[in-house]
Parts: structure tokens; C-alpha cells; sequence
């Protein structure tokens, strides 16, 4: 009997000794696996770049000023006086500027949703032209859409009278001769 307790109690600290072993090599495996994962993040690591590079603006702030009436109404598809009266429509799109940078004018706001819609232009053009980043103008864009369907859907979007409609309808058949 004192044998087979004896025999137990050896197992016992064999057991002990190979779960110390176990934890000892999971200790090591833990510590170098740490070790591989930062030096897989250093060999990773980029160098910081900046977060907005310097983009100049000189058709915005130089060209357009002098341009003619007549190409102004060719690179965003409205006169002077509409260009106006859509600044004063989109007040909603007035930015305040921040400790980290001038926020980018209503007009000038204004300037890329329209030169943006007008041409065929992409936004990296656009981007370009106007001397922001290429998210601006996407941002902008959509943001002028909306504020332009908010305000000014209810005042010039309606749908036409019955009379108004068939009048429309006779003019058409009119010169097309299709019914």
C-alpha cells in the first residue's frame, strides 16, 4: 500500500514538474511571439507623412476674378448675378475656421459644386483647380445638392396645371408632329 502511495506521489510530482515545464515554455513562446510582433511592426512602420499637402489655387484666386462674363457662364453654366443669388440661397454651407486650418470660403464652396456639376470635369480636377483635396470636393458636392434640393425645391420645382399641360402638350405635337 505505502508503495502504490509512493508510486502515486512520484506521478504526482512528475505531473507537477512537466505542467511547470509546460508554463515555463508557454511563458517563452508568449515572450517571443511579443518580440516577433514588434519587430514585424517596426519592419511595418512607415515613416509619417503629412496629412494635407500644400495645394495652390491660383486659377480660383487668379483667373476666375478676371474672367469675362461670357467664359464665367461657360465654366459653371450661370451668370454673375445667379452665382449671387445661389450664395445667398446656401448660407447652410458657411464653415467656421478651426485651430487647424482656414475653412474653405462659401463662394468658393459654391465655385467647385458648380464647376463640378457643369463639366465633365473628375474631382481630382476639380481638386486641383480650386487648391483643396479631392474629399473636399466630393463632400461639397454633395452637400450643395442637398442644400440646393432643400431650398430651393419648394420655390422652383412644381408640377404643371391641366391647362398649362395641355397647352405644353400642343406646342409639342406642334413641332414634332408626334401626338
Amino acid at each position: 500500500m505505502q508503495s502504490k502511495l509512493h508510486d502515486q506521489r512520484i506521478k504526482q510530482a512528475s505531473i507537477v514538474q512537466a505542467i511547470r515545464t509546460l508554463e515555463r515554455e508557454r511563458e517563452c513562446a508568449d515572450q517571443r511571439r511579443r518580440r516577433l510582433m514588434l519587430g514585424a511592426a517596426l519592419l511595418v512602420a512607415r515613416e509619417r507623412q503629412i496629412w494635407m499637402y500644400p495645394c495652390g489655387n491660383m486659377w480660383y484666386e487668379g483667373t476666375l476674378p478676371q474672367l469675362p462674363d461670357s467664359k464665367f457662364r461657360e465654366n459653371f453654366r450661370v451668370n454673375r448675378c445667379t452665382f449671387n443669388y445661389i450664395l445667398s440661397v446656401c448660407e447652410d454651407m458657411k464653415r467656421q475656421d478651426t485651430v487647424m486650418r482656414k475653412a474653405i470660403s462659401l463662394d468658393k464652396r459654391v465655385a467647385i459644386a458648380l464647376y463640378r456639376l457643369a463639366t465633365s470635369a473628375e474631382d481630382r480636377t476639380v481638386a486641383n483647380l480650386f487648391g483643396v483635396s479631392r474629399s473636399s470636393v466630393n463632400l461639397i458636392v454633395r452637400e450643395f445638392s442637398d442644400v440646393v434640393v432643400r431650398c430651393l425645391e419648394a420655390r422652383s420645382v412644381r408640377f404643371p396645371h391641366t391647362r398649362e399641360m395641355k397647352e405644353d402638350l400642343r406646342q409639342f405635337a406642334a413641332v414634332t408632329g408626334l401626338p
